[in-house]
C-alpha cells in the first residue's frame, strides 16, 4: 500500500508512458515523467509511415476522456481514421501532455542514466537539458523506455557480423524517409535491405517506389530465412494496410518487380566500410559470392536494454517494466494497459475493478 508521500518516477513519454501517467493521476499518486527527447520522439523518428491500426484503437478511454475534458468542444479524428506516426503523434501524445494536468509533471530532455536503490527509495541518476547530472528519488519506478533505441545485431546468433561494430554509424536502423526528406541519400543508389519482418517490407515497398522515379535505384532483400517468400500472410488479417503492405513485398521479392532481388538463406558473416559514404563490402555466411552495396537499411528489429537498472541486481521490488520492453506488443495500449493495472493493483494493492471504473 502506497503512503501518503509517496512519489512515482515513470520513464518514458510514449504512448504507455503517458498512459501510466493518466492512470496516476487519475488515482492521485504523485508522479514525475522523465522523457530523454521530446514527446513521442520515436514517433517522429518514423513519421511518414502510416500506421497498421486506427487512430480508435491507438488511444485509450482515459486518453480520450483527458482531452475532451481540456477541450470540451474539440473534434477528434474518427476511430476509424488510419494516420502517420506523425499525425498520431501531433493529434493525440502532444495534446494529451499540453492540455492536461500531465503537462506539469512531464521533464523532457531529462535523461535517466541508470537506477538505483539507496536506504529506502530508489535513486535515479538523471542528466538535465544542460549537461548537468543530479539525482532524483522515488518510492516507486515504471520503465516505458522501450527499445526503439537499441537495433538488434546483423550477425548470426544475435552476435554482430565481423566489422559491424566499427559502420554501426553508417547504417540506417530505422524507417527511412526515402520518398521524403532521404529521397535524394538513396535515389539512384544500391542499397541491401536486411530484415524479414513489416519494416523490412514497408522500406522495400517505398524503395520500389523511388526506383520508378529513378530507376538506377537497386534493392537486394536478404532474410535469414530460407523461406521462398519473405513475409508469411495471415489468413484473413484484420489490419488491412499491414496486409496489402506484406502482398506487395511478396510481390516484389518473387516476381523481382520494382528492382528488387530476394536473397533468402543469408545470413551476413561480415561487413566492410569503403569510407565514409564510400559504400559497403557485405559478406554472407557459406559460399555465397560478397555484395557491393552503397546503402544500407538494417531492419532487424530491436531489443530491450536492461543496463538502465543493473544496479538493481534482483532486487527488483516496486520497479516495472511495461510495454514492449516489458513484453507488450509494439505500442499497442490495448496489451500495455493490463500490464499497467497490475503495476498499479501491486503499488496500491487496490483492485483491477478499481482501475477499470477510472479507465
Amino acid at each position: 500500500m502506497t503512503r501518503p508521500d509517496s512519489h512515482l518516477a515513470i520513464l518514458g513519454a510514449g504512448p504507455v508512458g503517458l498512459e501510466t501517467a493518466l492512470y496516476a493521476e487519475a488515482v492521485g499518486l504523485p508522479f514525475s515523467v522523465y522523457e530523454r527527447g521530446e514527446i513521442g520522439e520515436h514517433f517522429n523518428a518514423w513519421g511518414h509511415v502510416k500506421l497498421f491500426t486506427p487512430w480508435g484503437q491507438n488511444i485509450s478511454p482515459l486518453g480520450r476522456a483527458a482531452l475532451l475534458t481540456a477541450r470540451p468542444r474539440s473534434v477528434l479524428p474518427n476511430d476509424s481514421d488510419l494516420m502517420t506516426g506523425r499525425e498520431f503523434r501531433d493529434t493525440y501524445l502532444i495534446p494529451l501532455v499540453t492540455q492536461s494536468p500531465l503537462a506539469s509533471r512531464l521533464q523532457t530532455k531529462n535523461v535517466v542514466l541508470r537506477v538505483g536503490r539507496g536506504r529506502s527509495r530508489f535513486r535515479l541518476l538523471v542528466r538535465g537539458p544542460d549537461g548537468k547530472e543530479r539525482v532524483d528519488e522515488a518510492d516507486f519506478v515504471i520503465d516505458c523506455t522501450g527499445s526503439y533505441h537499441n537495433p538488434r545485431h546483423l550477425g548470426e546468433g544475435g552476435i554482430p557480423a565481423i566489422g559491424e561494430f566499427g559502420v554501426r554509424d553508417q547504417i540506417a536502423w530505422g524507417l527511412e524517409d526515402v520518398l521524403g526528406t532521404r529521397e535524394k541519400h538513396y535515389a539512384d543508389r544500391n542499397i541491401l535491405v536486411v530484415g524479414a519482418g513489416m519494416s523490412a517490407a514497408t522500406s522495400v515497398c517505398l524503395l520500389a517506389t523511388l526506383a520508378a522515379k529513378y530507376p538506377g535505384t537497386w534493392i537486394t532483400w536478404a532474410t535469414r530465412s530460407s523461406n521462398s517468400t519473405p513475409l508469411k500472410r495471415p489468413m484473413s488479417d484484420p489490419l488491412r494496410e499491414r496486409d496489402l503492405i506484406a502482398a506487395r513485398a511478396n510481390t516484389l521479392a518473387t516476381r523481382g518487380e520494382g528492382n528488387v532481388e530476394f536473397r533468402n538463406a543469408s545470413p551476413i558473416e561480415a561487413i566492410e566500410s569503403k569510407g565514409k559514404d564510400a559504400g559497403f563490402v557485405v559478406r554472407f555466411t557459406g559460399d555465397a559470392a560478397p555484395l557491393e552495396v552503397e546503402r544500407i537499411i538494417a531492419n532487424v528489429g530491436y531489443q530491450p536494454d536492461d543496463r538502465l537498472a543493473h544496479a538493481l541486481g534482483d532486487n527488483r521490488a516496486g520497479y516495472f517494466v511495461l510495454g514492449i520492453k516489458g513484453g507488450g506488443t509494439g505500442f499497442s495500449l490495448s496489451s500495455a494497459q493490463a500490464q499497467i493495472r497490475e503495476a498499479f493493483v501491486k503499488i496500491t494493492g487496490q483492485s483491477t475493478d478499481h482501475y477499470r471504473k477510472k479507465g
